[in-house]
C-alpha cells in the first residue's frame, strides 16, 4: 500500500523586507530539519546512532531517511531515501525581488513518516513564529494556514 500525506502551508511575511530568498526550498528544508530535532530530541547528547528513543523518534525516522524495522524493500541499505518533499513554487529573477507578503508550501511525508504529520505542523508553526530567514520573519501576526491531504493506495 502506498500512503501519503500532504500538509500546504501559508504564512504572511512581515516586516519591511517581504521578498523570498533565492533558494526557499533550502531555507525551508534546512529550518525544518533543526527546528524538528530541537522540537523533539529528548537526550543530551543529540546522536540518533546512540540513541534508546529512535526507533519512536520523529526526527530520524522524517529527517534522517532512518528505515523502518518491519521493511519488505531496500534491506540491504542502513538508510533509505528522505520520505518527505518540500513542495514550492520556482523564484524567478521577477518573483525574488516582487512583494510577496505571502510565503506558500507544503510538504509530503510518504509511507510510515506520515504518521508524523502533527510534528511537521507544530515544526512549522514554530519556524513562523521564530522566522523562516532574516527576511521572512512572520512575528507576532503569525497566519500560517494548513491543508490536509492523504492518499492511501492498494498496490
Amino acid at each position: 500500500m502506498f500512503e501519503f500525506v500532504e500538509l500546504g502551508f501559508e504564512a504572511e511575511l512581515a516586516g519591511s523586507r517581504r521578498t523570498l530568498p533565492p533558494f526557499t526550498g533550502a531555507t525551508l528544508r534546512g529550518g525544518f530539519g533543526w527546528l524538528l530535532k530541537q522540537t523533539v530530541c529528548q537526550v543530551s547528547h543529540g546522536n540518533c546512532e546512540r540513541c534508546l528513543l529512535k526507533a519512536a523518534c520523529p526526527y530520524p525516522a522524517v529527517f534522517e531517511g532512518l528505515p523502518p524495522a518491519e521493511r519488505d524493500i531496500m534491506r540491504k541499505y542502513p538508510r533509505i531515501p528522505q520520505p518527505f518533499v518540500i513542495l514550492t513554487d520556482p523564484v524567478t529573477p521577477e518573483t525574488e525581488q516582487a512583494d510577496c507578503g505571502t510565503l506558500r508550501w507544503g510538504v509530503r511525508l510518504f509511507g510510515p513518516a506520515t504518521r508524523f504529520w502533527p510534528y511537521v505542523v507544530h515544526t512549522f508553526q514554530t519556524a513562523g513564529e521564530q522566522g523562516l530567514a532574516v527576511n521572512a520573519r512572520t512575528g507576532s501576526g503569525i497566519s500560517i494556514h494548513v491543508s490536509f491531504r492523504t492518499r492511501r493506495n492498494a498496490s
